[in-house]
This record gives C-alpha cells, structure tokens and sequence, in this order.
C-alpha cells in the first residue's frame, strides 16, 4: 500500500476562484497571501463490521468503525489556512494561530517490511536507560483520573502526558496513545519502556516528529488499576480484548476530545496519529485502527494478545478491500506465552498478503517482561514514524 502526502483534491476552478478573492483582499492591505496549513487527509476506506469474540455486543462499520471521514476540514478557505494562519507562517500574528493542521506522510517504501528475525540476546538499548548528550528533556504531568461518560460509565481511567521539550503552543504535535500506561510511564512498572526519555532522544536526533505521548491504564470503579489481581478479567479483559469499536469510541471521544485536544495543539490528520500497547493493550490498539482509521493510521503492538480475539483480525484483514490505510508493528517469539506467536505470525501473515506496510519481529524473547519487545522499542518507532514530518518543526 503506498502512503501519499496528505492533500485535498479540488476542482481548480473552485480553488483559482478562492484564491483570487484572497489575493484581492491581501492586496488590499498591502499584504500578499500565503498559504497556511493544508487540509485533512482522507481517512480510511471503510470500517467494516467487527467480530466481538468476547462478548460485549457485535460493531458495525458506521460512523464509528468506518473509514472515509476527512481528518481535517480541507476546503478553500479552512484548512487551506486562515489569514492568522498566514501571518503565523510569516512569523507574524499570534502564539495560538496554528501554522497547520497536518503533517506530512511521504512513501516510506518497504525497507524494514515483513517478517524480521530478532536473535537474543535482548538488552535495554541507550534510547531508553537515560538521556543522550544534548537531548532537551521534555515533562510528564501528574497522574489524574477520568471518568468515562457513556462508553464505560462506571469507571475512570488514570493517565498521565508526556509532553516533548520541543512543543511549543500554536505548533501542532503529533500524537502517540499508550495502553496499559503503567508499562510506559517514568519510574514504572518492571517492563520500564521508559517513552519519556525514549521519545526525548529519538525527537532530538530526527528519528520521530515532536510527539506527545498519552499513557493511560485500563478503567476501574475507583481509577486505580491492580496488575496482578481480579482487575485484569473483571475491568481490563473486557475493555482491551474485543475487536468491537467500544473502546476506540471511549479513547477518541471521550477523554482524547476531552482532555487532550483541548489543552495540546494535535495535528489532525490520521498519518500523525499513533496508538501503542502491549500484550492485550497491543491487541486493544489495533482494534482502535482498525475501527477509526480516519483517526489512527500507525499502529504498534508488542506480544500482542490477538488470540484472545478469536483471531477476529486475519480474517476481516483477508476480506476487507480495499485495504485500510494503516501502518502496523508487531513483535512476538518463541517463548511468548503459548499460542501467542502463531496469533502474531497469522496477523502478519494477512498484512502481507494485503500489502500493508508491516513489521513483524520474531524471536526467543519472553511474554513478561516483554525483553524482545523492550530491546527493539527504539527502532520499532523509527520504523512506525519514517517519512512523516511537521514542516513547522527544525
């Protein structure tokens, strides 16, 4: 599948006649115009309907699962920019004028696609011990609580924000989400992913755009999640094991439209849009593509749990045409847990066959900790972000 720059196709009469009106209203000022961010990108091609292995109730492709819905808000005069946007552009106008509203996805090509062995040993490597010479280091907010408000309405999830030193307020960010938040947050649990620290370096040296990264824990009456005890079947199996588009619904709806986009300036277009996890949050994040490509087109999953789905994937990644526009990782081995790897190598196998751009790293590496999966995060966001660019950024 070839990825394309973001862009909006007009008839040219239509986009000649705006501009001239611009151009005549600049004139009058004593400005000339200047084009500011470009619209949405399309989104994807069609949610499909969605196997719920788990229960749950079934999905249907419609305004949650499907595809097609424009990222952004395109046009003539919209996400062609506004005047603010313009004099932004220039240097002028205000901090909070935006200098655009989508990044750019160039063709990555196929380099790094398909099945790729990954040989043990499996170290921690220097991106995610501690901070490369000259990276700026950038802030993680307090952890908080939200309440779902329909998707789930008797729980609230913990989160915290990673925020990257090169942020700035007016020049939009992409977006990174993270299930099972706990494995990714600054002094975390055992897995230690480390995304603060990783995400500093790989931005510093031009690995990754500025990227803000959300970490969020499976939901619970009271907000705390337990690993370990009954909340994984009685809160986190039921949330993150389904094919279904509840959670994407509760993810981009709820607490991304209420607590993220209003506070972050976040790009709008798919191609800048990333979702992560591990184990059933690797599943949870595909499901959250698959479901809203016209939100995520990036997808990473780490020993990701697609057999407790029923193997619902392969088979609507086999019948759906044509394929959505999603980029997905995967990572599993040989002494994952028992029945994992087949799930992954039956996962990968159907994107290849649909010519996805996919990754798949087998090797030896462990289920928990997850040391194949942690070894290679670095380079697995290298290879998910290649080709994307926020031209407002160095």
């Amino acid at each position: 599948m070839t990825m394309v720059p973001s862009s909006f196709d007009r008839p040219f009469l239509f986009v000649f006649a705006g501009w001239c009106l611009l151009a005549a209203a600049c004139a009058s000022s004593g400005n000339s115009p200047v084009a500011g961010g470009s619209g949405g990108t399309a989104g994807g091609t069609g949610g499909g309907a969605a196997l719920d292995a788990g229960g749950g109730g079934s999905a249907s492709g419609g305004a949650s699962g499907s595809g097609g819905a424009s990222a952004g808000t395109g046009g003539a005069g919209t996400g062609g920019g506004t005047v603010a946007d313009a004099a932004a552009d220039q240097g002028g106008g205000t901090d909070s004028a935006p200098t655009g509203l989508t990044g750019t996805q160039m063709d990555p090509g196929t380099e790094g696609d398909g099945t790729v062995m990954q040989p043990g040993p499996y170290t921690r490597p220097p991106e995610i011990i501690g901070p490369l010479p000259g990276a700026p280091v950038g802030t993680v907010t307090d952890k908080a609580i939200y309440a779902s408000k329909a998707a789930y309405p008797d729980r609230k999830f913990r989160y915290c924000i990673y925020v990257p030193a090169q942020y700035q307020k007016g020049k939009r960010a992409a977006l990174m989400v993270f299930q099972d938040g706990r494995h990714y947050w600054p002094m975390g649990d055992a897995y230690m992913f480390n995304v603060a620290t990783t995400f500093d370096n790989l931005i510093f040296r031009g690995d990754m755009p500025v990227t803000i990264a959300v970490l969020i824990d499976p939901g619970t009456p009271s907000g705390i999640y337990t690993a370990g005890g009954t909340d994984n079947q009685t809160y986190r199996s039921p949330e993150y094991d389904r094919s279904n588009p509840t959670y994407a619904r509760f993810l981009i709806d709820e607490f991304l439209a209420d607590v993220v986009l209003p506070n972050y300036d976040i790009v709008q277009d798919p191609d800048g849009w990333a979702i992560a996890g591990h184990s059933s949050g690797g599943s949870c994040a595909f499901a959250a593509a698959w479901n809203r490509p016209e939100k995520f087109h990036k997808v990473l999953t780490q020993n990701g749990s697609f057999n407790l789905i029923g193997d619902a994937f392969p088979g609507q990644i086999n019948t759906t045409t044509p394929p959505k526009p999603i980029r997905a990782y995967l990572n599993s081995g040989t002494m994952d847990m028992p029945g994992w790897l087949p799930a992954n190598m039956r996962m990968a196998a159907a994107l290849e066959a649909k010519q996805y751009h996919v990754r798949f790293q087998q090797g030896m590496g462990t289920h928990d900790p997850p040391v194949a999966a942690i070894a290679a995060f670095p380079d697995s966001l290298k290879w998910l972000w290649r080709g994307y660019k926020l031209p407002w950024y160095p």
